[in-house]
């Protein structure tokens, strides 16, 4: 769509909303056709901030749409598309405008140095929520609860509020030395929050119910080591359906269950074999820009240095079936690692010589990794959301890659699209290359976005079907139920899809003849009646028969 400049996905796929200077656009994903129009007002944009492209976020029920900028805020319903909420951030006292979410009836708005500003707009009132730890994805919602970490005395105070109320409903304090990140399981049950990686000999990771109840620490405060084996602790986290992944500062990734919340397995890259390695491929680029992956076989020096390089991992992404981990390291973020997790089932004895199985479960229990050396920077990665091994990247250079774990060959298919670089190069002169906003799994279509020149949907499995629609049949005077020279038959007016469209009424029911005495007759119905109405249908037949009534 080259009229809009931002576009972003709704969180079910039904929509994408799109911006222009003038106009919110909101598309239906199906058909890329108009579902709703919102006139922006840029009456009040200070005009120092009038070039700042609002950044558009969706509300969870895919109902609201949310334009920010660091200066406002706007609110747009599709259930409602003549309500307006506009929150402008006046002489910026509290600073600029850090992030905003909507939790029910209410817009909370967080600025820069830790306000907290709830909007009830049903009532028009403001309640603002002060000492504010930011920056560390504070304030998120999840099943009805939302959490907002302060901290007061040099304490971390988790504070849980119910949509329907501006005060906490319950306040803990948590056991942290200075807390990093929260974040919630995806089924809203648990709460993680991740210590600094200083907090040794303390517990760097604290479970918490949904509730707000504290439930589990890891590790556990009896195995904390001695003071001579002090380490960093975990740098990062990530949920998973079945575990809760811990970034370790020596490169290693801890696997936890997420219903124990104890350790399952670790990936130490350094200790991975040759046999370990399924498969290693590199993208090669030639001068005239053509792409190519070459298969490298178990592994090249640039991959041994990738394993013994001790580098923490970045951007872990689980996929949808919780089998596989992708990842990159901070020494090499041109290399995507995917890391096959090694089933946790016991295997047990069977006096069945079942050998088919015995091997898929020995498979299972294996670990591998699947490396992709990209020839740039990877900026992204994203798996399917329902298809379980199909990961999506792209790069620094506008490129889209999408790979999967099963088949054959593992080799990235390159996804051309008329915003990458080399496109934009061979373009005219005018159009300088453009770079690249973001990409979205819509379904099982791709979004593309750019910042300037709009954004196209790709279909990775093929475009689908245009919807066919029925010809509308042709009809001429004074030949209605009669064949014309060529031997075809017209089509009268009362034919069957005159009847089914509701342009011609539907013929009175009658009684089935199967139901009726063989001496009966129906009352009013004579044999031109009943020729008339077979001939309907033109020696087509009839539609059915629903019930005792024949139509």
């Amino acid at each position: 769509i080259p009229a809009t400049t931002h576009a972003s996905p709704s969180p079910d796929g039904h929509y994408i909303a799109g911006l222009t200077p003038d106009h919110l656009y909101v598309y239906y994903t199906a058909t890329l056709t108009i579902a709703s129009s919102f006139p922006l007002d840029n009456s009040n944009v200070p005009t120092t901030r009038s070039a700042e492209t609002p950044a558009i976020h969706w509300t969870p029920c895919s109902l609201s749409i949310i334009l920010q900028t660091s200066s406002y805020v706007s609110l747009y319903s599709l259930a409602n598309t003549a309500s307006r909420v506009r929150i402008a951030n006046g002489s910026a006292s509290l600073g600029r405008i850090a992030s905003v979410d909507v939790f029910g009836d209410n817009v909370f708005v967080v600025w820069e140095f830790g306000r907290v500003g709830i909007f009830e707009v049903s009532r028009g009132r403001v309640t603002e929520v002060g000492e504010l730890k930011t920056g560390i994805g504070s304030l998120k919602s999840a099943w009805g609860v939302r959490r907002v970490k302060g901290r007061a005395e040099a304490t971390d105070v988790l504070s849980l509020i119910l949509a329907s109320s501006t005060t906490p409903f319950t306040t803990i304090n948590v056991p942290t030395t200075d807390a990093q990140s929260l974040a919630w399981s995806p089924s809203g049950k648990w709460l993680s929050i991740l210590d600094t990686p200083l907090s040794a000999p303390n517990s760097a990771l604290h479970i918490c119910t949904a509730d707000g109840n504290f439930y589990r620490s890891y590790p556990p405060t009896g195995s904390v080591p001695t003071e001579e084996t002090y380490a960093l602790g975990p740098l990062r986290q990530e949920w998973g359906s079945k575990h809760l992944a811990l970034a370790n500062a020596d490169g290693s990734i801890t696997l936890l269950s997420t219903t124990t919340f104890s350790p399952v397995c670790t990936f130490e890259p350094w200790t991975m074999a040759e046999d370990d390695i399924s498969a290693v491929y590199r993208e090669q680029v030639s001068g005239k820009g053509d792409r190519n992956w070459t298969y490298l076989g178990n592994g090249d020096d640039t991959t041994s240095q990738l394993l013994a390089s001790y580098s923490p991992a970045i951007e872990m992404k689980f996929d949808a079936a919780g089998k596989y981990v992708a990842f990159r390291l901070e020494a090499f973020p041109e290399s995507v690692v995917v890391w096959k997790i090694p089933s946790s089932k016991p295997i047990f004895a069977s006096t069945s010589h079942d050998t088919e199985r015995e091997l898929e479960n020995n498979e299972d229990q294996n670990t591998s990794i699947l490396v992709l050396h990209h020839h740039t920077t990877v900026k992204k990665l994203q798996w399917h959301p329902t298809i379980s091994g199909l990961l999506l990247s792209h790069t620094e250079d506008n490129q889209v890659y999408l790979s999967s774990t099963t088949g054959e060959t593992n080799a990235p298919l390159h996804l051309s699209h008329p915003f990458s670089t080399h496109a934009a190069s061979s373009s005219t002169s005018s159009t300088p290359p453009t770079d690249l906003l973001s990409v979205h799994w819509v379904a099982s279509t791709i979004l593309i976005t750019t910042k300037k020149r709009g954004w196209v949907i790709a279909y990775p499995f093929g475009a689908p079907s245009a919807p066919s629609s029925p010809v509308q049949p042709k009809s001429s005077a004074g030949t209605d139920g009669k064949e014309d020279h060529d031997g075809q038959e017209e089509v009268s007016e009362d034919s069957l899809y005159d009847i089914l469209s509701g342009r011609t009424p539907l013929p009175a029911p009658r009684i089935s003849d199967d139901y009726l005495p063989e001496d009966s007759e129906v009352e009013g119905e004579g044999e031109g009646d009943r020729d008339e109405l077979n001939d309907t249908f033109r020696g087509k037949g009839t539609a059915g028969t629903i019930g005792s009534f024949e139509y």
